[in-house]
C-alpha cells in the first residue's frame, strides 16, 4: 500500500499494458529532474530511497539500449521529492512501477490482488500510457465474415465456434476496463493524465493526416471507445492528454547514433501538449500537481 507522507503530495499510478512506455518515461524523467539539464522544469530536492532502480534505468535510457519490462512479482515504490527551479516550489510525487503483465492477468482474470486495491484507495491521480505501435484494433464484423466463410443473406448457419483468446482482445477494450476498475475500486475524482508514447512514431509519418493530429485527436481517431470513456467520466479540468517520446526516435541503426550524439540527452525527448512541442517531460507531472 502506498502511504502518503501528507495529503499535499501528489500520489498517482502509472498504468498501461506491457511495452507502453512506462519504464523508458521514468527513466528520462529521473535523468531530467536529477541532471537539471532543463531550464525552468522539476529540479530534485532529495535523493530517492530507491536511487539504485532509477539509476540502471537512466543508464540503459542514456546509452540507448532497450529498457528492461518491469517483472510481475516486482513493484518499485518511488518517491520523487521535487521543486520546481524558477519558483523553488515543492512537491513530493509518489508512484509504483507497476508491471504491464499485472494488467493484463487483472484483465483475464477478472481478479485485483488487495495490495492493488489498497493502492487504488490512496491514489489522486492517474498516468495512463498508449504505445501507438501496440495498439491491437478491433475487427469489422464486414472484415470477418469472408474469413469465416459467412453469407450474410444465407439462411445456413455455419460457423464454427472459435476459442476466446484475450490477446486478441482490442487494446481499447482493456485500457477502459482498467480505467473503470480504477475508478470503482478507487475514486473518480482523482485526474487523469493520458500519455500516448513513442509519439515520434505518430509524428515521423510521411502521412500528413497522422503526423498533424494532437494527442487527444490521435485517441479520439485511433481508440474510439476510450475516449468516449473519458469523455463521460472526467471533466476537462480533470483529464488531460500528452503526446511523449521519451526516447525521441526508435534505437535503430539509423537513429541510435544521432540520439548519442546530441548536445544533451534531454534533447532527445519530445512531448506534445496540443499543438504545442517541446522537450520537458515533467509536463505531465506539472499538470498533475496542479491543485
Amino acid at each position: 500500500m502506498t502511504i502518503l507522507p501528507n495529503p499535499e503530495d501528489t500520489s498517482c499510478i502509472l498504468i498501461g499494458l506491457p511495452e507502453s512506455g512506462k519504464s523508458t518515461f521514468i527513466a528520462a524523467l529521473w535523468h531530467v529532474v536529477e541532471s537539471e539539464e532543463l531550464k525552468g522544469s522539476y529540479i530534485i530536492s532529495s535523493l530517492p530511497q530507491d536511487a539504485e532502480y532509477l539509476n540502471t534505468l537512466r543508464s540503459d535510457w542514456l546509452n540507448c539500449k532497450d529498457i528492461e519490462r518491469t517483472k510481475t512479482e516486482r513493484r518499485y515504490e518511488i518517491t520523487l521529492d521535487i521543486k520546481e527551479e524558477e519558483t523553488g516550489t515543492g512537491a513530493v510525487l509518489l508512484f509504483p512501477d507497476v508491471s504491464g503483465e499485472m494488467y493484463v492477468t487483472q484483465f483475464e482474470s477478472r481478479r485485483i490482488s488487495n495490495e492493488y486495491r489498497d493502492l487504488l484507495e490512496e491514489i489522486n491521480g492517474i498516468i495512463l500510457f498508449i504505445n501507438p505501435d501496440k495498439v491491437i484494433k478491433p475487427k469489422l464484423i464486414a472484415d470477418v465474415l469472408p474469413v469465416l466463410s459467412v453469407d450474410e443473406n444465407s439462411e445456413d448457419e455455419k460457423t464454427s465456434d472459435i476459442p476466446w483468446d484475450p490477446s486478441n482482445v482490442p487494446t481499447q477494450v482493456i485500457l477502459t476496463d482498467l480505467l473503470q476498475i480504477a475508478g470503482i475500486k478507487g475514486k473518480y475524482g482523482h485526474k487523469l493524465a493520458v500519455i500516448v508514447s513513442a509519439w515520434d512514431v505518430v509524428i515521423d509519418l510521411d502521412d500528413e493526416e497522422y503526423k498533424n493530429l494532437s494527442p487527444v485527436d490521435w485517441i479520439a481517431k485511433e481508440l474510439p471507445l476510450l475516449n468516449q470513456f473519458i469523455k463521460s467520466n472526467y471533466s476537462k479540468d480533470d483529464c488531460a492528454f500528452f503526446g511523449v517520446s521519451a526516447q525521441g526516435a526508435p534505437y535503430n541503426e539509423i537513429w541510435k547514433e544521432k540520439l548519442l550524439n546530441m548536445q544533451t540527452p534531454s534533447a532527445r525527448i519530445r512531448v506534445q501538449v496540443e499543438n504545442d512541442l517541446t522537450n520537458d517531460i515533467t509536463l505531465p507531472l506539472k499538470w498533475m500537481m496542479k491543485r
